[in-house]
């Protein structure tokens, strides 16, 4: 009984994968797996860039996945779990190639800013995460998401880190989509709390 249950799931979740989206072959997801992977975008491996840049050639069938990364459930326990994890010397080879959560999340900001205008729909999405943020960085990737998306005029780069720069750019998101945000001036977002 045990093992139906268990086949049915992995079944149900495997032709979840089959629907998404495929492009230069290979499924948006696994395209996604291999950002979230890489080096980084600037160092030793060069091809991080040029994953990255794949999202730009997508269209907006890509979006519900990269919107469905921007939220990790018990995230936060898993990011903690995860350092302390790479901290054992035992075990740290095994858990530094599993990508934090919060890398995830930035990773998938990322992608939608280089999918431009394709993106928009994902624009309510990135408002909602954004208030739940809590890490800086991801909160700028976000917000670089949503100047990019909207086609905002780029921002002196002293703005980049401040609490301004964040009001500024959804003030600027409100005043173009305000069929997003009803009955209001600016949409409701949680002040930054990250350290």
């Amino acid at each position: 009984m045990c093992l139906a249950v268990c086949a049915s799931l992995w079944l149900a979740a495997y032709l979840d994968r089959c629907k998404l989206p495929v492009y230069e072959g290979k499924r948006v997801d696994e395209w996604f797996d291999a950002l979230c992977t890489g080096d980084g975008l600037g160092g030793k491996d060069k091809s991080q860039f040029e994953r990255l840049q794949v999202f730009s050639r997508m269209d907006s069938n890509a979006v519900p996945f990269l919107v469905s990364s921007l939220h990790s459930r018990g995230a936060n326990h898993l990011e903690k779990v995860l350092l302390f994890g790479r901290s054992l010397p035992v075990i740290s080879s095994v858990v530094r190639v599993i990508p934090l959560p919060s890398r995830r999340r930035s990773f998938a900001a990322m992608a939608l800013r280089e999918m431009q205008s394709k993106a928009e729909p994902s624009i309510p999405a990135l408002v909602q995460a954004l208030a739940l943020e809590s890490h800086r960085g991801v909160k700028t990737a976000m917000l670089d998401a949503l100047k990019e998306i909207c086609g905002i005029r780029n921002e002196p780069f002293y703005t980049l880190w401040s609490k301004s720069y964040e009001t500024r750019v959804l003030k600027e998101v409100c005043e173009r989509y305000p069929y997003l945000f009803p009955g209001t001036n600016a949409p409701s977002v949680r002040a930054s709390q990250a350290p």
